[in-house]
């Protein structure tokens, strides 16, 4: 992975992790607390960064 600075990094983890969650919810048929959870055990908790709305 090429060096950047921190807080780009924590965006591609953030981004990687939302990703990963929205794949399993919408082609897994997963909740979404099941596809953050599975993540989660795949990724680790989820990284800080940006919040989602609440729908």
């Amino acid at each position: 992975m090429p060096h950047c600075a921190p807080e780009e990094a924590s965006a591609d983890a953030w981004g990687e992790w939302e990703e990963r969650a929205a794949i399993r919810e919408f082609d897994g048929g997963m909740s979404r607390a099941e596809a953050e959870a599975v993540t989660a055990a795949d990724l680790g908790s989820s990284p800080s960064g940006p919040k989602r709305e609440a729908s």
